[in-house]
């Protein structure tokens, strides 16, 4: 049975076992190979090592059977699948629930990690079976998500179990200080925005197991059944979102309030997105046995996340949380400096994010897809997307592009004045000034895309393409640097200062260019990200912007968290049931018969939960 039918048919049933059953064995995911994804040997390299957690925040493991790691271990499974599951609907209004739940999926890993050494160790020995594969699937899966979860909270799978979860436990704490506004809004509405919500999920499932594919994970009789599974759902859902049937209101962005658009230049967006995007994805299923195009059909996935995540900020919100006025008195100075952090690598990740999307850009153009016409559709329906700085064309064409061209090519506005820290306009920038600061500044972009991404790289060395040829052609009325700006937050009167500093750190002698490029090269990646991101946004903490900047919508993380865990994540009821303190899963449903008076037996169990 399928699942929605499931749980028409016994809501009691469904409800009270659901609620037990922790994240990692979500029913509602998609993906049922006939056999587990093939695994390799290093898959294993990120998962960790167990290690028992010693010290946990205040409050988080109250109460009885809470001595042991172990049992913190199974309090903390049930207190995740309560507020990612049994309390998911209300982790809009409560986004501090959400951090909570993180920090105790953390613990839960970590037990996880240590149930399934055995399944690890005779991997590694070669000599596993195909219970040792599901079982290490559902590890990589929890690791996706533990991975996910991390990067809003500007850490790595390299950070400890311990600072993952005091920060967690320090953005609940901060977050929980918000003030709560419930707004009315057309139920319609949340229908389109479920829908757009559920058509990402199909359309991330769908690169999953592409990439499963371009990985050789799966045979061609499971690929070819999940990927018409997926198409048929996306093509369901699209043409749902496509429906006209809203009223025609003003409708604010909710990362610019001052973006107003109307439902009718929503709905022509969305319209756009399917005609232009989806249909090329689900209207030829033969594309996907020809293994050349998968990776063109990623980059048409990717837009397609893109373009619908921008249509989800026009919806009117149930629940905003004001945290505009929180009194930041309560944090320590070291906690503060976390949170400060926080809001820092969230703008680098969000520099992350957009190189990738212009890289995602760039080889749709080069492959007979013409992403900034799709772009420009967007644009006219008023739809922001200041992520996309530069308007691609082919490689042919912007290899012959001239000064004027380049210009015309970066689409973001830029001050028309340089004010100083005080709010004194130093100068004025002439229209020659303005093209020639945007020639330079969709230039970097291409560049730095060139840095970064090993493909386009290769592209341009087999095409001649020479960045600082057309620099050296080049006449710059006025010169970029962000360097100064980025030096300054650290006390350097300006790049200079710094460069003098560092060489005699070092005992280099490097000049300002030289040091540079050598902040550009791909090894200091993160350097570069993080002078970009202040350059654009500043380093400054914004209290009032941080929950919305944390690299997730609040709103939409359980479900991102949810369909990266249960990806081709098999149910195992025995384990799930002796992990919530049952003998097995025949204990298990005759507790729920004896507590809801039913007659179930194990079969029928299992059948009402869709195995």
């Amino acid at each position: 049975m399928k699942l929605n039918k499931i749980m028409k048919l016994n809501s009691n049933m469904y409800n009270f076992v659901i609620s037990k059953i922790v994240i990692c064995i979500l029913l509602f995911s998609q993906t049922s190979f006939a056999k587990p994804p093939k695994v390799f040997i290093s898959d294993l390299e990120t998962l960790g090592e167990f290690s028992e957690i010693q010290n946990f925040p205040n409050k988080m493991f109250e109460g009885t059977n809470n001595a042991t790691f172990k049992q913190k271990a199974a309090t903390a499974g049930k207190k995740m699948s309560y507020y990612f599951i049994t309390k998911k609907k209300s982790l809009e209004k409560y986004p501090h629930n959400m951090m909570k739940a993180m920090g105790y999926f953390e613990v839960y890993y970590m037990q996880t990690l240590e149930d399934k050494k055995f399944n690890l160790a005779r991997f590694k020995d070669d000599d596993y079976n195909s219970n040792d594969i599901k079982n290490i699937n559902t590890l990589l899966s929890l690791n996706k998500a533990r991975k996910s979860m991390r990067e809003a909270v500007g850490l790595t799978l390299d950070d400890s179990a311990e600072e993952a979860i005091n920060r967690f436990w320090l953005m609940n704490e901060y977050l929980s200080k918000g003030k709560v506004k419930t707004i009315q809004t057309d139920t319609k509405f949340s229908k389109k925005k479920k829908t757009t919500t559920e058509l990402r999920s199909d359309i991330k499932g769908l690169k999953n197991i592409i990439e499963k594919r371009i990985e050789n994970r799966v045979d061609s009789k499971d690929f070819k059944k999940e990927i018409n599974n997926y198409l048929r759902n996306i093509k369901k859902k699209s043409k749902s979102l496509r429906k006209d049937d809203l009223k025609n209101i003003k409708l604010s962005n909710s990362n610019k309030e001052e973006n107003i658009i109307d439902t009718q230049q929503l709905q022509r967006a969305i319209k756009a997105i399917d005609i232009d995007i989806l249909q090329e994805i689900y209207s030829d299923n033969s594309q996907y046995q020809n293994d050349s195009n998968l990776k063109k059909i990623i980059n048409l996935i990717d837009l397609a996340d893109y373009s619908l995540s921008k249509i989800n900020l026009y919806y009117p919100k149930k629940y905003v949380s004001d945290l505009s006025k929180v009194d930041m008195s309560f944090l320590e100075e070291n906690e503060l400096k976390v949170i400060n952090e926080i809001s820092k690598s969230s703008k680098i990740n969000k520099n992350i994010k957009n190189k990738q999307l212009l890289n995602t850009l760039y080889n749709l153009q080069n492959n007979e897809f013409d992403a900034s016409a799709f772009i420009s559709k967007l644009n006219n329906n008023d739809i922001i997307t200041e992520e996309v700085s530069i308007n691609f064309k082919s490689l042919a064409d912007m290899q012959n592009w001239s000064q004027e061209e380049w210009a015309q090519s970066y689409t973001n506005e830029i001050p028309k004045e340089i004010i100083d820290d005080e709010g004194n306009v130093i100068e004025e920038l002439s229209m020659v000034n303005i093209e020639d600061i945007k020639a330079q500044l969709a230039l970097s972009e291409f560049q730095k895309l060139s840095n970064e991404f090993a493909d386009i790289a290769e592209e341009l060395k087999d095409n001649n393409f020479d960045f600082q040829d057309i620099i050296d052609s080049s006449s710059f009325s006025i010169s970029l640097d962000k360097y100064d700006k980025f030096y300054m937050t650290f006390g350097y009167n300006d790049f200079n200062e710094y460069v003098t500093a560092w060489n005699t750190s070092w005992d280099r002698d490097y000049s300002r260019d030289e040091l540079v490029n050598l902040i550009n090269e791909p090894q200091n990646a993160e350097l570069s990200f993080a002078i970009d991101a202040v350059n654009a946004d500043g380093l400054g903490f914004d209290a009032g912007s941080l929950a919305s900047s944390i690299g997730m919508e609040l709103a939409d993380v359980a479900t991102t968290v949810a369909n990266a865990v249960a990806a081709d994540v098999a149910v195992d009821l025995e384990a799930v049931s002796k992990g919530l303190g049952y003998s097995s899963f025949a204990d298990a449903v005759s507790d729920y018969n004896a507590t809801y008076g039913t007659n179930y037996s194990e079969s029928e169990a299992k059948e009402a939960l869709g195995m």
